[in-house]
């Protein structure tokens, strides 16, 4: 390939040196350090998203009772996730609905990852 074909595919800089690799880091080195939550906290969002998505009383949600008995899908629970991760300003990997199959047991794992004393990334 002669330099004005890789010029069309990666123009050179000014300079004429080739352009520098962006690094890629999803946005996290950029984020602001989430502000500390109680599990409480927490827990009162989730209720609060999940009543308003499921249409039902927050009364009606036992912290303590397994997500499944919500009847929580896949897409439900990734969007509570999701916004989750906005409204506590840190990375919450979907699957912790999962690996913490309460809402008392997600809250206090998200509430430690604000508070910087969880080390899963």
């Amino acid at each position: 390939m002669s330099p004005e074909e890789r010029d069309e595919i990666a123009p050179r800089a000014e300079g004429g040196s080739p352009p520098q690799p962006v690094p890629t880091d999803n946005g996290e080195a950029d984020r602001p350090a989430p502000e500390p939550r109680t599990s409480e906290e927490v827990q009162e969002m989730l209720i609060s998203y999940l009543a308003e998505e499921l249409e039902i009383g927050a009364d009606d949600i036992d912290p303590e009772a397994p997500l499944d008995t919500l009847s929580l899908d896949s897409v439900t629970a990734v969007g509570m996730i999701g916004d989750l991760e906005e409204q506590v300003g840190c990375r919450i990997d979907p699957m912790a609905v999962y690996d913490y199959p309460t809402l008392a047991s997600l809250s206090e794992f998200v509430a430690q990852k604000t508070q910087g004393t969880d080390d899963t990334p």
